[in-house]
């Protein structure tokens, strides 16, 4: 048996689109019920030890305006 047939199932969560900021940098984003979760890539990877390929935020997703019906 292999270790991979140990692992629990995978679980699609969301889905995550590629965007760029007005000043060029790429970065992914999507929501997941009310939250916004955007995935950045580190643009500092000298610091520390071991420091992250990229950065998770997550916001409060803003409401899109309703057209008053």
């Amino acid at each position: 048996m292999q270790d991979n047939d140990r692992r629990p199932p995978r679980l699609r969560v969301m889905g995550l689109w590629l965007n760029e900021t007005k000043d060029g940098k790429k970065y992914m984003a999507g929501n997941i019920g009310r939250l916004r979760v955007e995935v950045w890539k580190n643009d500092r990877p000298g610091e520390g030890e071991n420091p992250p390929d990229y950065h998770v935020t997550i916001t409060e997703a803003m409401q899109k305006p309703r057209d008053g019906r």
